[in-house]
């Protein structure tokens, strides 16, 4: 029943745990959760000095202050953080800034882009593409094509300059009841 104390770094600030080798590794988490004033949903990684990735447990070893740990949200909940709003709809540029964040943590870890990287911005560029443009929505009914069925479109449709002068003077007379 030893008691270890942990020195690890959350967001820059320098922090400090101190926990038995014998307690629960759920509660060893919820003190590292608590440091990093993280939900219970959220996802906690915690890297050592060579940057690899640390399990978070009772196991852990011992550290000095000069050799901290470094603890990561690395998965927020989206309802809570904002990402979502709603039920649906979500942030897309938020979505691709911790992409982007993310590319550059793997690049910069050991030289080239995986596969995997390759795809999901693939998909995400797809996606982002879907997203700015109207015409993948005429199949809900959410937008109409207005050229069908008309030789031309309804605002060059001409009409006669009796009905145009009949229009133009209501419109007129209208104005002159407000004034």
């Amino acid at each position: 029943m030893a008691t270890k104390v942990i020195y690890f770094l959350v967001n820059g600030r320098e922090e400090t745990a101190e926990f038995n080798s014998d307690d629960d590794a759920d509660d060893v988490r919820e003190t590292f959760r608590a440091a990093a004033e993280a939900g219970p949903s959220d996802i906690l990684k915690l890297y050592n000095v060579k940057r690899n990735l640390v399990n978070i447990s009772p196991r852990l070893a011992q550290n000095s202050h000069n050799s901290r740990y470094r603890l990561e949200v690395v998965a927020a909940d989206c309802y809570k953080n904002g990402l979502l709003s709603g039920s649906s709809s979500c942030d897309v540029n938020a979505i691709d800034q911790r992409l982007s964040a993310l590319e550059k943590k793997v690049y910069i870890g050991n030289g080239e882009m995986p596969d995997s990287f390759h795809d999901l911005k693939a998909k995400v560029d797809n996606f982002k593409e879907k997203l700015e443009n109207v015409a993948h929505l005429s199949w809900l009914g959410l937008s109409k094509d207005l050229s069908i069925g008309m030789s031309q479109p309804f605002w060059h449709k001409k009409s006669s300059p009796r009905k145009m002068e009949a229009h133009h003077k209501r419109v007129y007379e209208r104005f002159m009841k407000f004034t």
